[in-house]
């Protein structure tokens, strides 16, 4: 038997639009800096950090992991640790060298840690928003 969804009321802040402006352009700044590292240093970060982030509760699993790795890597990052994130194929080995039920589906390795010292990361060049957004009067009409 299923269990009916439990309600309780939102605790959302609505925030004046500078304040939005202000914590959106905050993000991005932080969003920016968030890399790919494949060199770590051996010294160890606390547990809480990915226990933290790895808290997203999921409702449909199959669009809910992406969803959830997305916010995992921006609370590490937002953590201050370094992360790697790695999707080999096919992934049915990590699940048994980990003793994981036939139920469960690999998605993601993320190794998380410090930067080594001197670790490098490639330039990116990423496309201009006018490239990738479109604006609600762009749409077509119908």
């Amino acid at each position: 038997m299923t269990e009916e969804p439990r309600f309780v009321p939102l605790e959302f802040v609505r925030y004046s639009d500078d304040e939005q402006l202000s914590r959106s352009r905050r993000f991005l700044d932080e969003m920016r800096r968030r890399r790919t590292v494949r060199s770590f240093s051996r010294e160890p970060i606390p547990d809480e950090l990915i226990e933290d982030g790895a808290k997203t509760k999921h409702y449909y699993v199959r669009e809910s992991v992406g969803i959830a790795v997305g916010l995992l890597l921006a609370s590490l990052h937002h953590a201050g640790v370094a992360t790697l994130t790695h999707t080999p194929s096919p992934m049915g080995f990590l699940r048994e060298i980990l003793g994981r039920p036939e139920n469960e589906r690999p998605y993601a390795l993320i190794p998380v840690g410090y930067p080594a010292a001197g670790c490098t990361v490639p330039v990116l060049d990423r496309k201009p928003v006018d490239e990738i957004l479109v604006r609600r009067e762009e749409l077509p009409t119908q």
